[in-house]
């Protein structure tokens, strides 16, 4: 029984320290890779693109308009403290892209900024909105 845990002590002691390595390489990436969360809301009047930012100021957020692509973006501004004891958390800036449908009318956007969500809301175009027809 001891030559069995010995081991298994001794192939932990190898490999272990190679794997937790492996997983911390992933897990930084993840975290380096940062892509807020998004929900596209398509109703018969707008179009909605929330996402989840927290964290950030609303003067932290860029938005460009080119064509039907939008383009959001944010910079971090994080403390210049390098003695954490521990950080679990960092705020990383992000860059993230939409194309937009057609029928949208871009120059009725409105935006705004509340408990780390930012929303970016469309007006469609009078043409491209739904309505009903009576059949006679």
């Amino acid at each position: 029984m001891y030559y069995r845990t010995h081991k298994a002590n001794q192939f932990n002691n190898v490999f272990k320290p190679i794997f937790d390595e492996i997983v911390n390489e992933i897990n930084r990436y993840d975290h380096n890779h940062n892509r807020p969360a998004a929900n596209i809301i398509d109703s018969e009047t707008d179009y909605s693109i929330h996402l989840f930012t927290p964290g950030f100021n609303k003067t932290d957020f860029k938005v460009e308009l080119n064509d039907e692509k939008l383009v959001v973006s944010a910079e971090a501004k994080n403390d210049a403290h390098s003695n954490y004891k521990l950080q679990e958390y960092k705020l990383n800036g992000f860059s993230r892209s939409f194309v937009l449908p057609r029928g949208l009318d871009t120059t009725d956007i409105k935006a705004s900024y509340e408990q780390g969500v930012l929303q970016l809301v469309f007006a469609k175009a009078k043409e491209a909105q739904a309505r009903k027809i009576e059949i006679l």
